[in-house]
């Protein structure tokens, strides 16, 4: 209520506001005594106790309204809230009862009787909620037709699992839709208000009966119901085609750009599947050759079913998208002609992935998406332009110049070839920052952990990370001083990590060591990288753990 001065007055505390929104605010948290909260159409009146509100599905609790909502969809409950206000009398009703207690008597007939019982419950307009099959046939537009079109309305409606929905204007007037369940849940709990618009007529329904739905605007309702729509809302894409995938399935001795132009054009890029969508955040390339890449894909009879060649021509060209299984994980691969893209860091970005677990996935594991054969791909246009960029330098050999060692693919073995230290790892422009990334035994010594020792693991990696800039500063001459194994050599315990460090030491051919064409070193370079699986795998689990909390901000 306004007063004289200008302030609005809460007539419950008798505080004043300078405006009619916060007094608004304040009677929301402060005098909202009773919730009523929906669990999978389950409803919970919830009441509040000492100022607090608890949550009935963990005993958290909850000091306000907004706070209580804002948990509760954690739990994908749909939250309404009951006034608890009693009708307030202004001044002139309050005058005006003296008027209506004046008496008047008129004469009546000794044995007349009169009866004005009215029957409140009939009064219209009913302050009660439509009943589900009288709204269905309003958004219909059926209430007046025959009582058989009406049992065809409410037949088709739930034969396509439609279910009514009423919106309330401010003004009171109200309307009513059909939707599915889930879309219903949403609104309910967003309570959204925006411009009402038609959506365009489909761009083929002049050719033919049936159409397909339009890949674009799926894409754009995606994002705009996305969980990280605040993520997405900004960026721009653009649908690969044929031209694209031809231009990229060229070989790598004529383009050796392409092993970096690859990755950093699928980075950010959207892989949709009907209505799931995965945003891919961290790529690595491995080529198809032993004279390109010594990690390239084995074709072996026992890894031919793992293989990511395309067998056919889609609508994108010689492309294609499979989950495999690989030593013992799934990977999500996208296959070329002369490469694969391997994806190590992912995040299903749909509406569904509420619902999935591991949202976000990093490392070499894939389990949030298995897609088929009619899967869509959209580019990052920002990716796209770096590429491009790239494409027109053959001599390029990194994605960018501010970190190699991010750069550095997620190996743990052929330490003495040179396409081991190729700087192609790339990332999408969500995941730039270190702290989101897959660690790999290369970065796992930036690992921000909260021993106040460095583990052995990252001793390790540190050790890596001397390696690695050695090739990339020098190639084929790079060597490393036996220094750097005889200190760390000292700095361990007497355990097996200790006892292949001095086995390295003893290939020391004066005060340092050759790297490139060095087998005996790499045999045990790999041992070494193998001790540290388990710590890159928790340290991920951090990294996981802190980009769902910068995502859900």
């Amino acid at each position: 209520m306004e007063n004289h001065k200008g302030t609005f007055h809460c007539q419950v505390c008798n505080l004043n506001f300078e405006t009619e929104s916060r007094l608004s605010n304040h009677n929301y948290d402060t005098h909202v005594n009773v919730v009523h909260a929906y669990f999978d159409d389950e409803l919970i009146i919830i009441e509040r106790n000492i100022d607090n509100f608890q949550c009935p599905k963990c005993k958290s609790v909850l000091k306000t309204p907004t706070t209580l909502k804002r948990h509760i969809k954690k739990h994908n409950g749909v939250f309404k809230y009951t006034s608890n206000k009693k009708r307030q009398h202004s001044e002139s009703e309050s005058a005006n009862d003296d008027y209506f207690s004046i008496d008047r008597k008129h004469h009546i007939h000794e044995n007349e009787k009169i009866n004005l019982h009215v029957d409140t419950s009939k009064i219209c307009p009913s302050t009660s909620q439509l009943e589900k099959d009288t709204a269905l046939l309003i958004a219909s537009d059926a209430l007046s037709s025959s009582k058989e079109d009406q049992k065809k309305c409410i037949m088709f409606a739930t034969l396509a699992d439609l279910n009514p929905i009423t919106l309330t204007s401010n003004t009171g007037k109200e309307y009513c839709f059909l939707s599915k369940s889930k879309n219903i849940n949403n609104i309910l709990m967003d309570q959204p208000v925006g411009n009402w618009k038609l959506p365009l007529e489909n761009s083929n329904t002049k050719t033919s009966s049936t159409s397909t739905p339009n890949q674009d605007s799926i894409l754009n309702h995606i994002i705009k119901t996305s969980p990280f729509h605040k993520c997405l809302s900004d960026t721009k894409y653009v649908e690969l085609s044929k031209s694209i995938t031809n231009m990229i399935n060229k070989d790598w001795v004529q383009f050796p750009q392409l092993r970096y132009v690859i990755p950093q054009l699928f980075s950010g890029a959207v892989i949709m599947d009907g209505s799931s969508a995965l945003l891919l955040n961290a790529l690595e390339p491995y080529g198809r050759l032993r004279t390109d890449d010594a990690h390239f894909e084995r074709r072996t009879k026992s890894a031919v079913h793992q293989s990511s060649f395309p067998r056919k021509e889609n609508k994108y060209g010689w492309i294609t998208t499979v989950a495999v299984q690989d030593d013992n994980t799934t990977k999500l691969k996208i296959g070329f002609l002369t490469c694969n893209l391997l994806v190590t860091s992912s995040l299903r970005i749909d509406i569904h992935a509420v619902t999935i677990n591991g949202v976000i996935e990093l490392g070499p594991n894939t389990n949030n998406f298995f897609p088929k054969d009619t899967v869509s791909i959209y580019l990052n246009e920002e990716s796209i332009n770096l590429a491009k960029i790239m494409m027109e330098n053959k001599a390029t050999t990194s994605i960018n110049s501010w970190n190699y060692l991010i750069q550095l693919r997620q190996v743990r073995s052929k330490f003495h070839c040179l396409s081991t230290y190729t700087l192609c790892r790339s990332f999408s422009s969500i995941s730039i920052d270190i702290t989101f990334q897959p660690y790999t035994i290369w970065t796992l010594y930036n690992y921000d952990s909260n021993q106040s020792l460095d583990s052995q693991s990252q001793k390790l990696s540190l050790m890596f990370q001397r390696i690695a800039l050695a090739v990339i500063a020098d190639g084929d001459d790079a060597r490393i001083k036996v220094n750097t194994f005889r200190n760390l050599h000292d700095q361990l315990n007497n355990n097996y990590i200790k006892d292949v460090i001095k086995q390295v030491i003893d290939l020391q051919q004066g005060e340092s060591i050759s790297i490139i064409n060095n087998i005996q070193l790499s045999q045990n370079l790999q041992k070494l990288a193998d001790t540290m699986t388990t710590c890159i795998s928790n340290a991920n689990k951090t990294a996981k753990e802190l980009f769902t909390k910068h995502l859900s901000a």
